[in-house]
């Protein structure tokens, strides 16, 4: 019987040692993350959106709590997508590009 496709928490374990292995969690997720921005946020802040968390993420790959097969999050409800707003003015896209070209 093959193996499935590694969860989340395998691929960040992997990135911990080999980075590269950390593009597995964008392909797996960033699609359905866009849209969801795309939906809340409008097509010209998703890209960052999904960069600067993806980004983020990357960043924070070490201090993962590996016991979790899933790494989304989890959405919070009920947030003001005006809040949502606001949090982007404080993203600056040229440190969001020059962090992925890196």
């Amino acid at each position: 019987m093959a193996a499935g496709p590694a969860d989340d928490a395998e691929v960040i374990a992997r990135s911990r040692h080999s980075p590269e292995h950390f593009a597995d969690l964008f392909h797996r997720h960033a699609p359905a993350l866009k849209r969801d921005a795309v939906r809340r946020l409008g097509a010209a802040a998703a890209e960052d959106v999904v960069a600067e968390t993806f980004v983020a993420a990357c960043q924070q790959r070490a201090t993962y709590d590996l016991t979790r097969d899933d790494a989304r999050a989890r959405p919070a409800r009920g947030r003001p997508r005006r809040a949502a707003g606001r949090a982007l003015g404080d993203i600056d896209p040229t440190a969001v590009t020059e962090e992925l070209a890196s």
